[in-house]
């Protein structure tokens, strides 16, 4: 593990916590060393979040007695530092509460606070899961009557997800 120049998202930036940068599956993310946030630059946590994958590598390096964030929201990005992070639902069944991460729009990084992967894999075991649940959301949104709107809508949900990716 080596310290990066990265900032944590969790505290006031005259506080100075850094992020720590590890390699777990060829993949290096950023671990905030005080709260087990994780940083993953976009797509990286495309390795870590189906429940068939492995992530007990990852669980080991995090703190076993994390300190509560100090900051839930307006928070920067690790990554750009002048972007403060959108707070967005993850995924549909995020939407009710459930799970809030947040986002930075200039790279769509990915903060985690403490043990939100562990709550992604429970909502989303696999990606068939994830397609799902965004199909089921839209023809929910929409109250479709028929199989023509059925049809355009669904279409309108594959978009959706492969915006997403």
């Amino acid at each position: 593990m080596k310290k990066t120049e990265m900032l944590s998202p969790c505290f006031p930036t005259n506080q100075k916590v850094y992020l720590t940068a590890i390699k777990i599956k060829n993949v290096e993310i950023d671990i905030c060393p005080k709260t087990g946030g994780i940083w993953f630059d976009r797509f990286e946590i495309n390795k870590f979040d189906e429940t068939h994958e492995d992530i007990t590598e990852l669980l080991k390096v995090l703190p076993q007695n994390p300190t509560p964030p100090e900051l839930l929201k307006n928070r920067k990005s690790p990554k750009h530092p002048e972007v403060i992070m959108q707070q967005q639902p993850y995924g549909p069944k995020g939407i009710n509460g459930t799970l809030t991460v947040d986002i930075c729009s200039m790279s769509a990084g990915l903060w985690l606070d403490y043990l939100e992967i562990q709550k992604i894999r429970e909502l989303y075991p696999n990606e068939s899961d994830r397609k799902k649940s965004v199909e089921d959301f839209v023809e929910k949104s929409f109250q479709l009557k028929n199989n023509d709107q059925k049809h355009s809508v669904l279409g309108l949900s594959k978009l959706i997800i492969k915006l997403s990716e």
